[in-house]
């Protein structure tokens, strides 16, 4: 687990049993979006 903090708030990037950042693994199922207001246009996910 990485823990931070963006726009005043803690952040966390988990990583499940498998070693898939759940994170992006909700972006990639469409199970959550990009917020474009806060996107930094930087890759954050491991390929």
């Amino acid at each position: 687990m990485q823990t931070g903090t963006s726009y005043s708030r803690v952040t966390a990037i988990c990583d499940n049993e498998h070693g898939v950042e759940i994170n992006c693994a909700m972006v990639r199922s469409e199970a959550v979006v990009i917020w474009d207001r806060f996107n930094r246009q930087e890759p954050i996910c491991r390929q």
